[in-house]
C-alpha cells in the first residue's frame, strides 16, 4: 500500500524562494509514497499565497496571522497532517535545496529502522557541513553537529545517531508526531523549537537519525550571530537580543537553559550561553573590520 506523506513548509513574506522551493519538489522521487505540499503562510505581504495558488493550484495553503513564527507554523501543518491521515510527515525550509532522491533516502531509512525519525545531512554549496544531527556536549549540553568540516566520501552509507535534529529536512512517522506532541511554541517560538522538539522525541525513546546520503542544500542564514558582528553596529546587534528571530533572543536562550538544566542549574547555564556573545561584541568594540573579518574567518564562524 502506498504511503501518503504530508510535506509542511512554513513561509513568510519570500514569495520567489518559496516558489523556487515548490518548483524543485517537482522533481522528486516518490517510491511507496505519494506526497502533499502544505505551505504554512504566516502573513506574507509580498503575494506568496497568491502567487502559489496560480502557479501551484495542487498545493495546499494555510494562512497564519504573522504571528506564528517557525514552531507555530510548524504546529500547523503537524495539526492538518494528523488530522488528514497522513503516514508521514516531512518538515523543511523553503530556502533547502533538496537533490531528486533526498527525500527518498530518508523514506527508505524509516522503512528499515522502526521507532525513528531521520534527517539529511545539510549542507552550503561548497559541501561544507552546517548540520548533521546535533550532539549535546559537556557540562552545559551545548548543541554540536555530530559531523563537521568538508563532506567526505567516506561519509558515505553511514547513519548517525544524533541527540537531536534541525528542521530543514527531517521526516517524522506520524506514529511518534502523535505521541510527542507538538512543538513548544510558547517558550521557543522560533529559534531552538526544532532542538527542544526532538530531545523530547528520544527521551520518548525514539531514535534520531541522519542518514548521510541524502543531501540538501543550503546558505547560513543571515541572522547568524557572527555575520551581525561583522556587518552591524553594537546598538543594532544589542537589538537582537529583544528580537525573536534570532538565536541570541534573550528569552529563548533563557528558556532553554532552564528547560534543560532546572531552576538552580539554569541560570548559570544561560550565563554561560551568553557569555560567547559578549566575547564577539568585545572584540567588535576593539578590533578595525579588517582584523574582526579575519578573526571570523580563521575560527571557522564566517566563510572567506
Amino acid at each position: 500500500m502506498t504511503d501518503r506523506m504530508a510535506i509542511v513548509i512554513p513561509v513568510h513574506n519570500r514569495r520567489n524562494v518559496t516558489l523556487n522551493c515548490l518548483d524543485q519538489l517537482q522533481n522528486l522521487k516518490k517510491d511507496g509514497f505519494c506526497a502533499d505540499i502544505v505551505i504554512i503562510d504566516d502573513g506574507s505581504t509580498d503575494g506568496t499565497t497568491e502567487a502559489i495558488s496560480k502557479e501551484f493550484p495542487y498545493v495546499t495553503v494555510l494562512k497564519g496571522d504573522g504571528n506564528l513564527w517557525w514552531a507555530g507554523g510548524v504546529n500547523m501543518g503537524l495539526e492538518f497532517a494528523l488530522n488528514h491521515g497522513y503516514d508521514f510527515i516531512y518538515v523543511m525550509n523553503d530556502d533547502t535545496e533538496l537533490l531528486p532522491d533526498s527525500l527518498q533516502i530518508l523514506y527508505d531509512t524509516l522503512k528499515e529502522y522502526d521507532n525513528a525519525v531521520c534527517s539529511s545531512v545539510i549542507m552550503d554549496r561548497e559541501k561544507n557541513i552546517i548540520v548533521a544531527g546535533a550532539g549535546l556536549t559537556g557540562f552545559f549540553k551545548k548543541e554540536r553537529s555530530q559531523v563537521s568540516g568538508k563532506f567526505h566520501d567516506s561519509y558515505s552509507g553511514r547513519i548517525i545517531k544524533a541527540d537531536t535534529l534541525a528542521t530543514k529536512s527531517v521526516l517524522i512517522p506520524t506514529v511518534i508526531a502523535k505521541k510527542v506532541g507538538y512543538f513548544d511554541a510558547k517558550h521557543f517560538p522560533h529559534n531552538y523549537s526544532d532542538f527542544e522538539y526532538f530531545i523530547r522525541v528520544k527521551e520518548m525513546g525514539f531514535s534520531l537519525l541522519v542518514n548521510m546520503d541524502s543531501h540538501v542544500y543550503t546558505e547560513r542564514s543571515d541572522t547568524n550571530f557572527h555575520y551581525l558582528i561583522l556587518n552591524k553596529n553594537l546598538l543594532e546587534i544589542l537589538k537582537t537580543f529583544l528580537d525573536v528571530k534570532y538565536g541570541n533572543h534573550l528569552k529563548t536562550l533563557y528558556n532553554l537553559s532552564i528547560k534543560r538544566e532546572g531552576i538552580i542549574i539554569g541560570p548559570i547555564s544561560f550565563l554561560f550561553r551568553l557569555f560567547p556573545y559578549i566575547v564577539w561584541m568585545g572584540l567588535k568594540a576593539v578590533l578595525p573590520k579588517k582584523v574582526l573579518r579575519k578573526v571570523l574567518i580563521r575560527t571557522g564562524r564566517i566563510k572567506e
